[in-house]
């Protein structure tokens, strides 16, 4: 929290606050406030892995069926 105060000159308990949404904080400094969290995020986690992803790999399955249609030939309909 220090660090994003110092750098939108603010206060680290403003900082506080506009992260836990307070009403005393004025939207747009709110608005500051949680961009700059969020660039915050996302640079450490590209810094951890250069690439942006995680160490293991992941796999997603989807089940899904045929669905004839103008620019697929015609199949017989059944799960895959």
């Amino acid at each position: 929290m220090e660090e994003i105060a110092s750098r939108l000159k603010i206060s680290a308990a403003t900082v506080s606050r506009a992260l836990r949404n307070d009403q005393r904080i004025s939207e747009p400094v709110r608005q500051r406030v949680r961009e700059t969290a969020a660039l915050d995020v996302v640079v450490e986690r590209l810094n951890r892995n250069c690439l942006g992803m995680g160490t293991l790999p992941k796999e997603a399955q989807i089940k899904g069926r045929w669905q004839s249609g103008d620019s697929l030939p015609e199949r017989p309909a059944k799960d895959i």
